[in-house]
């Protein structure tokens, strides 16, 4: 796990190692990305997303601090792991029907392969975000 290694430009939008498996979860649980029996990433879902961010369905949760490898990207794996997260989650959390997330404007990437892990973009904006506006995402949980 702490193996991982992001490229520069992705450290702004997600945490390093360390700091997934340290900071404090609060309301989120902590998940990893598996390939052929390697780690290759992360990510947190936070069960409380809809009381954090407005406007979102009410049986919501949020993906955050999503990170694969960088000696794993370009090779589809981000978008497999974004469309088994809609099929894979409900099993977790049954009670909900949303998964949201918040992605920067600036990170085109990002935005592409949850656009085409199934992802819809709200036409809605996070603005506080500390490095500038997020697209606000959603994708249906099926039940």
């Amino acid at each position: 796990m702490r193996k991982i290694t992001l490229a520069e430009e992705q450290v702004k939008y997600t945490a390093l190692p360390a700091a997934f498996l340290t900071e404090d979860q609060g309301s989120a649980d902590r998940f990893v990305v598996v390939h052929e029996a390697k780690v290759i990433g992360y990510f947190k879902i936070y069960r409380d997303f809809s009381n954090q961010l407005q406007p979102c369905e009410s049986h919501a949760i949020g993906l955050r601090k999503f990170a694969i490898d960088k000696g794993q990207q370009g090779k589809g794996l981000g978008k497999e792991t974004v469309i088994a997260l809609a099929r894979e989650l409900p099993r977790y959390y049954p009670k909900d029907d949303w998964l949201y997330l918040t992605v920067n404007c600036k990170n085109v990437v990002a935005y592409q392969c949850y656009l085409k892990g199934g992802f819809e973009d709200t036409n809605t904006f996070y603005l506080a975000g500390p490095n500038g506006p997020q697209h606000i995402m959603r994708h249906p949980l099926v039940n």
